[in-house]
């Protein structure tokens, strides 16, 4: 998912809705988030890691680099519902002008079942163009236990309006196992 286009030093919190869809699937995954001016950071997410599952986050920002906008967030999670387990996990985000790169990976794993464990990746690489319009290249990367790598090539494109984001990705998009993301979102930040 878009991991915030700003490096921010002020609380800031936002609700993004996201809706998945392609062969045989759709799905409906809401986050909520949340950081505060001392950059800690919480979130929950639903059917992001399995179906009728909520995940419970948190971790703290490090600015490593202020100039190129360069960020990473460590995470730790608990995952309750069909999977039960935790989450490890990092986001990182770099801003250089109007280019931006950002990458959220996690190791997900279940209590009762290892074939539920899994690795995850979403990166994207992308251009502001202005205040309104963004664009770019998108990466899922999945690496399920004892299973075949996958790997979901795709475009990315996303509007701006004032706390208003909305974000299409395509993964696979020349494939027959294209699928197709439509999001939802509004963040709120402080005004110190």
């Amino acid at each position: 998912m878009l991991i915030s286009l700003s490096t921010f030093a002020q609380k800031h919190a936002g609700v993004e809705q996201y809706y998945y869809t392609g062969v045989n699937q759709s799905q409906i995954v809401p986050r909520i988030y949340f950081q505060n001016k001392k950059n800690w950071f919480g979130e929950m997410r639903y059917n992001y890691e399995a179906n009728n599952t909520l995940s419970i986050n948190a971790g703290k920002t490090i600015s490593l680099n202020p100039v190129l906008g360069l960020t990473v967030t460590p995470f730790v999670g608990l995952v309750i519902g069909d999977m039960n387990g935790g989450n490890l996990g990092s986001n990182l985000s770099l801003e250089l002008n109007s280019l931006f790169f950002s990458a959220e990976s996690q190791y997900t794993f279940s209590v009762s079942e290892n074939n539920e464990n899994f690795f995850y990746n979403w990166s994207e690489l992308g251009c502001q163009f202005n205040d309104y319009l963004y664009a770019g290249l998108a990466l899922q990367y999945t690496r399920p236990y004892e299973l075949k790598n996958t790997w979901e090539p795709g475009l990315m494109l996303g509007f701006t309006l004032k706390n208003w984001t909305f974000p299409l990705y395509a993964f696979n998009p020349i494939t027959t196992t294209r699928n197709f993301v439509l999001g939802i979102n509004w963040e709120w930040n402080a005004k110190d």
